[in-house]
């Protein structure tokens, strides 16, 4: 059977059993991510740089082991071949204007209304970023890491294990939604309350994103990837122009 065949849209009905998977990978998942302090310390290491990668593919492995045991495959929770080129291209056009909109004036509102500071993402491009150093965040960071495993774990994985554990009502979509959004916003506070915010909204988006695309993870990839690649690049120009 093909990784890119049509997907299986059906969650499993197994509360208990997604439960416990849900708690396992996100204890993971917040376990590496203290151990990831260092990253935003002395992002310069390569030790730190490595783990940064590692981190993710052992992430995306133990949420395999459990898709498994399941009898289930990443080809069965959406990573799969995409019916049409131009709806994909449309939902991830879409996405990020929704993002924009939505995520700009949620942290807008923050930052004015409560006080609090914008997350600052210099230090990880260094005051003088290098080309080698750009192409390191923008290909295996941000589309490996961030767009290809974010999108498995967070969409692929939490999200439908949230929905194979709530009815499958409007509001139990609603609810599997917010969760995983809740989530992947809490795994980012190392951002501040802000960038931890707009995590979650981002997270809202690309959610909506997978479901309304036919549940689908190649849009939120391609969104995921050009949201943070258009970031990286727009602070790595910044810098080098000083």
């Amino acid at each position: 059977m093909s990784l890119l065949s049509d997907p299986d849209p059906s969650p499993p009905r197994d509360p208990l059993r997604l439960g416990l998977q849900v708690l396992v990978v996100a204890l993971a998942t917040l376990v590496s991510d203290i151990l990831l302090v260092p990253f935003h310390l002395a992002p310069e290491s390569w030790i730190v740089r490595v783990y940064v990668l590692v981190r993710m593919v052992a992430l995306v492995a133990l949420a395999t082991l459990f898709l498994r045991s399941g009898g289930e495959s990443w080809r069965s929770v959406g990573f799969a071949r995409p019916n049409r080129l131009r709806w994909l291209l449309a939902w991830v056009f879409g996405g990020y204007l929704a993002t924009a909109l939505v995520a700009g004036t949620v942290g807008a509102v923050l930052v004015r209304q409560g006080g609090f500071p914008m997350p600052n993402p210099e230090r990880a491009l260094h005051a003088h970023p290098g080309l080698l150093q750009y192409l390191y965040w923008i290909v295996p960071v941000t589309w490996g890491a961030a767009a290809f495993g974010e999108e498995l774990l967070f969409r692929g994985f939490f999200l439908t294990r949230f929905l194979g554990m709530l009815p499958p009502a409007r509001w139990g979509v609603i609810l599997a939604v917010v969760m995983q959004a809740a989530i992947f916003g809490l795994l980012h506070l190392y951002q501040g309350v802000v960038g931890a915010a707009m995590a979650g909204v981002i997270g809202l988006v690309l959610a909506c994103v997978y479901l309304l695309s036919g549940r689908n993870l190649w849009a939120g990839i391609l969104l995921h990837g050009t949201i943070d690649s258009i970031s990286v690049t727009v602070l790595y120009l910044r810098l080098a122009n000083g």
